[in-house]
């Protein structure tokens, strides 16, 4: 995603802005305390229980995307028969005010997020797991380091994309991740340890749970005038493992000139812009680079909620239009207002 516009803050350049994000939020495990006193009963009182925490996990999650009641969501995720998915347009058809947080920065799984950088080069990964136990068991975090910088050295990795799960790079999704799977694993101690793959099954082996690499974005400069930055969240391990995490690329111009007597800067509005993008979710840069799909299935969303209203074709248009327009105020990094005091609205803080 890239838009070219005018910054002026402490300086005045043209500024290209290059967004990949992953927002991950954990969810914090039930306690199944319940279990230690059926431990003599039948198993399908176990199954039962197991059943209803895998229920609340989906719950959590629907109401975290939709900020729908608990009831609504679990009307929802009835009726469309436990699909996730479909619960969540249900639950945002049917609510009056259902907000919009899309599904491609959030994730069901516990797990964390990596970042590294070197000169020209710049990678954000997700490793995944089912408990946040394991995630924060230093054989995970080390594991997850360690691919972080093979990604980031190893040439024959896809750069300059971004791997969410979206249709769009399902192809480029799978090349990348095969390509990371296959690649010699180096530890922490600079041996070899065969590949990734390898390793990854050795660490499932060990925990008993499905460790996977989520989602993942490389960048390699295309010009000496770009900025590389990165941004944790949460931090659980150094600097760059943590919860939460953004990649930024920013086009300036005369970098170099800029960085020797601005650098302080620089790096301060890249990190006040990525903790914006932590706290709000945006999916694309500008309206213009919202995905069409997205789109039109926000329209719809839009149109079956009015269709019991009726009222003509052209004030049900204009009232479409209206929340089209709160839609890309809720999505859209330049339509959202800044988080910093005074509150404006990034695009014209940029201007």
């Amino acid at each position: 995603m890239r838009y070219s516009l005018f910054f002026g803050f402490f300086f005045v350049f043209v500024l290209n802005c290059s967004l990949h994000i992953i927002c991950y939020k954990r969810t914090s495990s039930l306690n199944l305390t319940g279990i230690k006193q059926i431990k003599n009963k039948n198993i399908n009182k176990r199954n039962r229980i197991y059943s209803s925490n895998e229920n609340l996990k989906r719950l959590k999650y629907i109401r975290e995307v939709t900020n729908a009641s608990i009831q609504v969501c679990n009307n929802a995720l009835k009726e469309c028969n436990n699909d996730i998915d479909k619960a969540i347009e249900l639950v945002r058809k049917n609510t009056k005010n259902g907000t919009f947080i899309s599904t491609s920065v959030k994730t069901q799984k516990e797990g964390l997020i990596c970042s590294e950088i070197m000169d020209d080069k710049i990678v954000l990964i997700e490793l995944l797991t089912d408990s946040d136990f394991v995630a924060r068991n230093n054989k995970f975090v080390s594991f997850l380091k360690n691919i972080s910088k093979l990604c980031l050295h190893n040439e024959i990795i896809p750069s300059n994309i971004d791997i969410n799960d979206s249709v769009e790079n399902y192809d480029t999704s799978l090349v990348a991740i095969d390509k990371i799977m296959q690649s010699p694993y180096t530890n922490s101690d600079g041996e070899i340890n065969g590949t990734v793959s390898e390793e990854l099954n050795y660490l499932r082996n060990i925990f008993r749970e499905d460790i996977k690499i989520g989602r993942f974005s490389k960048y390699v400069k295309k010009n000496e005038n770009e900025f590389l930055h990165f941004y944790i969240h949460n931090i659980v391990d150094g600097n760059n493992v943590g919860l939460s995490g953004v990649m930024l690329v920013i086009e300036i111009d005369n970098l170099n000139e800029n960085l020797k007597t601005k650098e302080k800067n620089i790096i301060n509005f890249a990190n006040d812009l990525c903790m914006h993008i932590i706290s709000a979710k945006p999916v694309s840069v500008s309206i213009d680079k919202v995905n069409k799909n997205v789109v039109k299935k926000e329209m719809d969303i839009i149109r079956d909620s009015l269709k019991d209203l009726n009222k003509p074709e052209n004030i049900i248009t204009n009232m479409i239009n209206g929340k089209m327009k709160k839609f890309y105020n809720t999505v859209v990094l330049l339509e959202q207002v800044t988080l910093i005091s005074p509150p404006k609205k990034n695009n014209k803080i940029i201007s």
